[in-house]
């Protein structure tokens, strides 16, 4: 079975160290943030040293938001 070739888009959160948030960008200068724009098949928020939270799938519309629970991978 030939396996498919996936994208993965990575952030970096360095300031959820301290807030204990993670920032996903919605909007950006007026126009949609890059999680309404990417096209990856995952998208990896990495708050360094200490958890990366992945999310499946790209984000295409509204509908989809908060249907996916981030998992922790340590």
């Amino acid at each position: 079975m030939a396996q498919s070739e996936k994208t993965v888009e990575v952030k970096t959160d360095e300031k959820a160290l301290t807030t204990g948030n993670i920032f996903v960008e919605t909007k950006s200068n007026g126009g949609q943030g890059w999680v309404w724009k990417t096209q990856a098949d995952y998208i990896y928020i990495v708050i360094p040293s200490d958890r990366i939270y992945i999310l499946y799938g790209s984000v295409p519309s509204a509908e989809r938001v908060g249907r996916h629970k981030p998992t922790t991978v340590r």
